[in-house]
């Protein structure tokens, strides 16, 4: 099969079987492109950027990204009252990020009502 006769021209498999939905980026997260988002992941960091893109394994590339996570047990910043502990995020600027899909535990959309899109 040349790849002009190929149903899925960026695709270079000959497998009619070839499944190629494994091998497009995730459509529900390509609407998330451009906006500011909130990316959580395993070991209780975020990430607040922009989303530039994604892939098939879901991996996300932010851009403009700050990087929150709470301090260690045991250091300064942790108060408990009551039943709840507060903790002064530690962060840090670190512009372009690829937050790997295996860790992303939770995706938002981190604008705010009428705040612009970037671009």
């Amino acid at each position: 099969m040349s790849l002009e006769q190929h149903p899925h021209p960026m695709c270079l498999h000959s497998d009619p079987d070839f499944d190629t939905s494994y091998h497009t980026p995730s459509p529900a997260l390509q609407k998330f492109i451009n906006r500011t988002l909130r990316i959580s992941i395993t070991d209780d960091r975020f990430f607040i950027g922009r989303m530039m893109c994604t892939d098939r394994d879901r991996n996300v590339i932010l851009s403009d990204t700050t990087e929150y996570r709470p301090p260690a047990q045991g250091v300064a910043g942790v108060k408990v009252e009551g039943d709840s502990v507060k903790a002064q995020l530690a962060s840090r600027m670190i512009g372009l990020v690829v937050v790997p899909g295996k860790y992303i535990t939770k995706i938002e959309v981190h604008e705010t009502e009428g705040q612009d899109r970037w671009g």
